[in-house]
């Protein structure tokens, strides 16, 4: 496994075995339960979070505001995805509501 530079967080990936969502922190993985839903994506987000907190003392002021622009896009570009894949939701929802109108 290639090591990080210095401000990389580490992905939320897929373990193909095992179909679960997992995190390499510290060398170690973690798995976070079942790929690509609400909680694993939750447990993520908490991980990397401490992960990030312990980090963070260890880094300099340059590094660790670098580090935060990052975690801030990355949030930023997770809460976008949610938000457009809620609004699908409610177009899947509504066509589906249409079709049974048909019927």
């Amino acid at each position: 496994m290639p090591k990080l530079s210095g401000t990389a967080v580490p992905s939320y990936r897929r373990h193909k075995q095992s179909g679960q969502g997992i995190v390499t922190l510290s060398g170690r993985d973690l798995l976070l339960g079942k790929y690509d839903t609400t909680e694993s994506r939750d447990k993520y987000n908490r991980l990397i979070a401490e992960w990030l907190e312990a980090k963070c003392q260890r880094l300099s002021s340059r590094e660790r505001a670098t580090l935060e622009h990052r975690i801030s896009a990355a949030v930023s570009t997770f809460v976008q995805g949610m938000q457009l894949s809620r609004e699908q939701q409610r177009e899947e929802a509504n066509r589906e509501s249409l079709r049974r109108g048909r019927r």
